[in-house]
Protein backbone atom coordinates (compact mmCIF):
# COMPACT_ATOMS: atom_id res chain seq x y z
CA UNK A 1 0.00 0.00 0.00
CA UNK A 2 0.81 3.59 0.28
CA UNK A 3 2.11 5.53 -2.89
CA UNK A 4 4.79 4.24 -4.95
CA UNK A 5 7.36 6.44 -6.14
CA UNK A 6 9.91 6.50 -8.90
CA UNK A 7 12.73 8.84 -10.80
CA UNK A 8 12.90 8.43 -14.50
CA UNK A 9 15.70 9.91 -16.36
CA UNK A 10 14.12 12.20 -19.13
CA UNK A 11 16.65 11.73 -22.03
CA UNK A 12 16.77 7.63 -21.40
CA UNK A 13 14.09 6.78 -19.71
CA UNK A 14 16.09 4.79 -16.98
CA UNK A 15 15.18 4.68 -13.56
CA UNK A 16 17.36 6.11 -10.96
CA UNK A 17 15.19 5.69 -7.73
CA UNK A 18 12.74 4.38 -6.40
CA UNK A 19 10.35 4.77 -3.18
CA UNK A 20 7.24 4.32 -1.61
CA UNK A 21 5.40 6.57 1.10
CA UNK A 22 2.38 6.26 2.91
CA UNK A 23 0.87 9.41 4.38
CA UNK A 24 -2.27 9.92 6.03
CA UNK A 25 -4.86 12.40 5.60
CA UNK A 26 -3.92 15.65 4.33
CA UNK A 27 -3.80 18.51 7.33
CA UNK A 28 -7.01 19.92 7.94
CA UNK A 29 -6.77 23.23 5.16
CA UNK A 30 -5.07 21.18 2.71
CA UNK A 31 -7.40 22.39 0.25
CA UNK A 32 -9.81 19.29 0.24
CA UNK A 33 -13.42 20.07 -1.40
CA UNK A 34 -15.03 17.01 -1.04
CA UNK A 35 -15.47 14.11 -3.26
CA UNK A 36 -12.20 12.03 -4.79
CA UNK A 37 -10.38 9.84 -3.04
CA UNK A 38 -9.09 12.52 0.02
CA UNK A 39 -12.45 14.73 -0.16
CA UNK A 40 -14.62 11.50 1.35
CA UNK A 41 -11.94 10.60 3.89
CA UNK A 42 -11.81 14.23 5.51
CA UNK A 43 -13.19 13.28 9.21
CA UNK A 44 -10.34 11.00 9.87
CA UNK A 45 -7.36 12.03 12.30
CA UNK A 46 -4.54 13.26 10.38
CA UNK A 47 -0.86 12.25 11.60
CA UNK A 48 0.75 15.13 10.73
CA UNK A 49 4.97 13.88 11.60
CA UNK A 50 3.49 11.10 9.04
CA UNK A 51 2.24 13.74 6.54
CA UNK A 52 5.55 15.47 6.82
CA UNK A 53 7.91 12.90 6.42
CA UNK A 54 6.42 12.15 3.25
CA UNK A 55 6.23 15.39 1.90
CA UNK A 56 9.80 15.32 2.49
CA UNK A 57 10.80 12.32 1.02
CA UNK A 58 9.41 13.41 -2.18
CA UNK A 59 11.11 16.80 -2.03
CA UNK A 60 13.60 15.37 -1.70
CA UNK A 61 14.26 12.96 -4.39
CA UNK A 62 12.97 16.12 -6.68
CA UNK A 63 15.81 18.15 -5.37
CA UNK A 64 18.72 15.13 -5.36
CA UNK A 65 17.64 14.31 -8.85
CA UNK A 66 17.18 17.58 -10.41
CA UNK A 67 13.43 16.56 -11.18
CA UNK A 68 11.91 18.78 -13.98
CA UNK A 69 8.16 17.92 -13.52
CA UNK A 70 6.40 14.70 -11.82
CA UNK A 71 3.56 12.65 -13.01
CA UNK A 72 0.58 11.87 -10.79
CA UNK A 73 -1.71 8.55 -11.90
CA UNK A 74 -5.15 9.50 -12.08
CA UNK A 75 -6.32 6.20 -10.73
CA UNK A 76 -7.44 5.43 -6.83
CA UNK A 77 -6.65 8.21 -4.21
CA UNK A 78 -5.35 10.39 -6.83
CA UNK A 79 -6.87 13.56 -5.37
CA UNK A 80 -4.48 12.62 -2.26
CA UNK A 81 -1.82 12.08 -3.81
CA UNK A 82 -1.74 14.97 -6.03
CA UNK A 83 -2.25 17.34 -2.83
CA UNK A 84 0.83 15.59 -1.78
CA UNK A 85 3.27 16.34 -4.18
CA UNK A 86 1.77 20.07 -4.09
CA UNK A 87 3.08 20.11 -0.69
CA UNK A 88 5.94 18.30 -1.97
CA UNK A 89 7.12 20.47 -4.43
CA UNK A 90 6.31 23.79 -2.10
CA UNK A 91 9.24 22.49 -0.01
CA UNK A 92 11.93 21.88 -2.68
CA UNK A 93 14.62 24.25 -2.50
CA UNK A 94 13.22 25.82 -5.45
CA UNK A 95 10.47 26.13 -3.55
CA UNK A 96 8.46 24.93 -6.75
CA UNK A 97 9.93 27.36 -8.90
CA UNK A 98 9.09 25.69 -12.65
CA UNK A 99 8.51 22.28 -10.96
CA UNK A 100 5.07 21.23 -11.85
CA UNK A 101 3.33 18.16 -11.79
CA UNK A 102 0.97 16.36 -14.65
CA UNK A 103 -2.39 14.33 -13.69
CA UNK A 104 -1.75 10.90 -16.17
CA UNK A 105 -3.49 8.47 -17.42
CA UNK A 106 -2.46 5.10 -15.41
CA UNK A 107 -4.80 2.58 -17.55
CA UNK A 108 -2.91 -0.77 -18.24
CA UNK A 109 -0.04 0.25 -15.91
CA UNK A 110 -0.74 -2.51 -13.30
CA UNK A 111 -0.80 -5.13 -16.42
CA UNK A 112 2.41 -3.70 -17.77
CA UNK A 113 3.99 -3.85 -14.34
CA UNK A 114 3.12 -7.75 -14.20
CA UNK A 115 4.74 -8.58 -17.59
CA UNK A 116 7.22 -10.46 -19.03
CA UNK A 117 8.30 -7.18 -20.73
CA UNK A 118 8.08 -5.44 -17.67
CA UNK A 119 9.95 -8.09 -15.60
CA UNK A 120 13.26 -8.00 -18.93
CA UNK A 121 12.91 -3.89 -18.65
CA UNK A 122 12.83 -3.11 -15.05
CA UNK A 123 14.82 -6.51 -13.11
CA UNK A 124 16.10 -4.07 -11.00
CA UNK A 125 13.12 -2.36 -10.12
CA UNK A 126 10.41 -4.65 -7.35
CA UNK A 127 7.29 -5.44 -8.82
CA UNK A 128 5.38 -2.71 -6.48
CA UNK A 129 7.31 0.14 -8.29
CA UNK A 130 7.00 -0.98 -12.32
CA UNK A 131 3.83 1.02 -12.62
CA UNK A 132 4.96 4.28 -11.56
CA UNK A 133 8.26 3.79 -13.69
CA UNK A 134 5.29 3.30 -16.56
CA UNK A 135 3.38 6.59 -15.10
CA UNK A 136 6.42 8.48 -14.83
CA UNK A 137 7.67 7.54 -18.37
CA UNK A 138 4.24 8.11 -20.00
CA UNK A 139 4.59 12.13 -19.35
CA UNK A 140 7.72 12.11 -21.06
CA UNK A 141 6.87 10.04 -24.23
CA UNK A 142 3.13 8.25 -24.09
CA UNK A 143 3.65 6.64 -27.35
CA UNK A 144 6.47 4.92 -26.47
CA UNK A 145 5.22 3.69 -22.95
CA UNK A 146 1.22 2.98 -24.55
CA UNK A 147 2.66 0.68 -27.41
CA UNK A 148 3.89 -1.88 -24.69
CA UNK A 149 -0.02 -2.66 -23.63
CA UNK A 150 -2.11 -4.67 -25.28
CA UNK A 151 -4.73 -2.00 -26.34
CA UNK A 152 -7.91 -3.73 -25.43
CA UNK A 153 -6.55 -2.88 -21.68
CA UNK A 154 -6.64 0.71 -22.02
CA UNK A 155 -10.38 0.69 -21.80
CA UNK A 156 -11.25 1.99 -25.01
CA UNK A 157 -14.91 2.12 -24.26
CA UNK A 158 -17.30 0.42 -22.34
CA UNK A 159 -18.82 -1.77 -24.71
CA UNK A 160 -15.73 -3.36 -26.02
CA UNK A 161 -16.45 -6.69 -24.00
CA UNK A 162 -19.42 -6.73 -26.47
CA UNK A 163 -17.57 -6.90 -29.83
CA UNK A 164 -15.56 -9.78 -31.21
CA UNK A 165 -12.29 -9.90 -29.13
CA UNK A 166 -10.05 -11.04 -33.15
CA UNK A 167 -11.83 -8.17 -35.01
CA UNK A 168 -11.49 -5.50 -32.18
CA UNK A 169 -7.76 -6.67 -31.52
CA UNK A 170 -7.42 -6.27 -35.24
CA UNK A 171 -8.57 -2.78 -35.70
CA UNK A 172 -6.47 -1.80 -32.51
CA UNK A 173 -3.74 -2.79 -33.51
CA UNK A 174 -4.05 -0.91 -36.97
CA UNK A 175 -5.19 2.20 -35.04
CA UNK A 176 -1.45 1.80 -33.15
CA UNK A 177 -0.09 1.58 -36.03
CA UNK A 178 -1.74 4.52 -37.70
CA UNK A 179 -0.37 6.40 -34.63
CA UNK A 180 3.36 5.75 -34.80
CA UNK A 181 3.29 6.26 -38.40
CA UNK A 182 1.93 9.44 -37.89
CA UNK A 183 4.30 10.71 -34.91
CA UNK A 184 7.14 8.46 -36.59
CA UNK A 185 10.10 7.17 -34.71
CA UNK A 186 13.22 7.84 -33.61
CA UNK A 187 15.35 4.53 -35.18
CA UNK A 188 18.61 4.77 -33.11
CA UNK A 189 16.49 5.09 -29.67
CA UNK A 190 13.40 3.40 -30.03
CA UNK A 191 12.32 0.75 -27.99
CA UNK A 192 11.57 -3.02 -29.66
CA UNK A 193 8.16 -2.60 -28.68
CA UNK A 194 8.04 0.72 -30.79
CA UNK A 195 9.59 -0.68 -33.49
CA UNK A 196 6.98 -3.22 -33.71
CA UNK A 197 4.64 -1.17 -34.42
CA UNK A 198 6.20 0.60 -37.11
CA UNK A 199 4.10 -1.03 -40.37
CA UNK A 200 6.41 -3.81 -42.27
CA UNK A 201 8.10 -4.32 -38.68
CA UNK A 202 7.82 -7.29 -36.40
CA UNK A 203 9.67 -9.36 -34.12
CA UNK A 204 11.88 -10.76 -36.11
CA UNK A 205 12.42 -7.84 -38.98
Amino acid sequence: HGHKLAVVSAGTASVTAHATVKPPLPPRGSGSSGGGAGGSRGSGVHDGAAWDEAVRVIAELCDSHGVGAVAVGDGQNSREAQRLVAAAIAATRRGGGRLRYAVVRENGASIYSASDLAAAELGDVPLQHRAAVSIARRLADPLSEFVKIEPAALGVGMYQRDLPAKELGARLDAAVEDAVAAVGVEVNGASPSLLQRVAGLNRKI
